[in-house]
């Protein structure tokens, strides 16, 4: 071997020896950067679904509500008009019912503590069942579940949400005041309800399917009725007849 060849392995088995001592080595694999999830948000809507739950939950909600509407048998329609007051979950509710004959005849209910009281037109106030379903709009909201929301809309500058509940029995179909209507029967009751930010009511359109006999005869019966909220969380007294 001559001076170059000797020289030349002299400069390749340092190198050959660090490769070998490379390839032997673990490195460290290379991690990504991902940004953590950000948690999901909550809809300004929801956040009213909920603040309106609440306020009925406490108990404590009270309001004015006008109700105007009309029911719709097979044969024949009537309308309804009237208010009702509430206090947590006293309240006193008139309704008017308009015939073709007499063209109207109201019934009012009242609701205090365990008692409840019934009268039609100008006649006495008669004690009912306290089981019968309460006529307040909210009645049986059990959880935050039952309220859904729906949408929101931009009305003069301001955000209202949509919010959807089975709502009460606003109307009931047993008290229309008409001897030949019986066998009433409720299949669905439905609340559509427009609330502000904080979850303060402020219109609402409520809907009942059901049937009923009409002089004996089996029909249908739907009812619409369309709420305007007023007074809400002012000083509403409800007095036991």
């Amino acid at each position: 071997m001559n001076r170059s060849s000797r020289l030349l392995c002299a400069l390749l088995l340092p190198a050959l020896a660090a490769i070998a001592a490379g390839c032997g080595e673990v490195r460290p694999l290379a991690t990504l950067d991902i940004p953590p999830t950000p948690p999901p948000t909550t809809k300004p809507g929801e956040l009213a679904a909920k603040a309106f739950f609440d306020r009925v939950a406490s108990g404590k909600l009270t309001y004015h509500a006008s109700l105007k509407g009309d029911i719709a048998l097979m044969m024949t329609k009537l309308g309804v008009d009237g208010a009702l007051d509430v206090v947590g979950n006293d309240y006193g509710e008139v309704v008017t019912y308009s015939f073709l004959k007499p063209p109207k005849v109201a019934v009012s209910v009242r609701v205090v503590g365990p008692g409840r009281w019934v009268r039609v037109d100008r006649g006495r106030w008669e004690k009912a069942s306290a089981s019968i379903a309460s006529n307040t709009p909210f009645a049986g909201l059990n959880s935050s579940s039952d309220v859904h929301f729906v949408r929101t809309e931009h009305v003069g500058g301001k955000d209202l949400h949509h919010l959807t509940m089975a709502g009460g029995l606003i109307v009931a179909p047993e008290l229309i005041p008409a001897d030949n209507v019986t066998n009433e029967r409720v299949d669905k009751t439905s609340l559509e309800l427009v609330v502000d930010p904080a979850g303060t009511p402020l219109t609402g359109t409520w809907t009942l399917e059901g049937e009923a006999r009409v002089s004996g005869q089996l029909q249908g019966v739907r009812m619409t009725v369309e709420l305007i909220f007023t007074n809400v969380d002012s000083a509403i007294v409800v007095k036991a007849p």
